[in-house]
């Protein structure tokens, strides 16, 4: 499921970003790119993060950028910007993020196998070891489909 949500050509690899707000609309362009989101839920991520803070960074270095379906989700899908140098979304030292998983789903339900996979990935040492060093979205790929049973 994970490796049907996220296909090879939507991970990306970057030095840095200059702020937030970009890694935000630079991991959402695939997405944007295919169809699955409009450019009003990229708009809503960026809204939400100055209205509740950095809810999005779930571990270290990961984020998952996201907003509700109805902010212009018309699909479910997912990319990633994986970064060398992370990206601070806020003071505390667990606030920044170097792999974001940027996310559009169109209800609540769906997307929870997908999510579950990406989870496995993140919480295996190894695997995220891996994940961490990988130099080419081939790499990534294979780690995604590890997990996509």
């Amino acid at each position: 499921m994970l490796n049907e949500i996220l296909p090879l050509d939507s991970i990306i690899f970057m030095k840095s970003c200059p702020d937030w707000q970009s890694a935000v609309r630079q991991s959402c362009q695939p997405l944007l790119a295919r169809g699955t989101i409009e450019p009003a839920y990229i708009d809503a991520i960026i809204s939400n993060l100055n209205e509740l803070g950095p809810y999005i960074v779930i571990a270290p270095d990961v984020a998952i950028p996201h907003a509700r379906p109805e902010a212009g989700a018309r699909a479910m899908g997912m990319a990633l910007l994986k970064l060398e140098e992370p990206v601070v979304f806020g003071p505390e030292p667990d606030q920044q993020a170097r792999l974001l998983f940027a996310f559009s789903a169109t209800d609540s339900h769906s997307h929870q196998r997908a999510l579950k996979q990406l989870a496995q990935l993140i919480m295996d040492e190894e695997k995220f070891a891996a994940l961490a060093a990988a130099s080419s979205a081939a790499e990534v790929f294979a780690l995604i489909n590890s997990v996509s049973q």
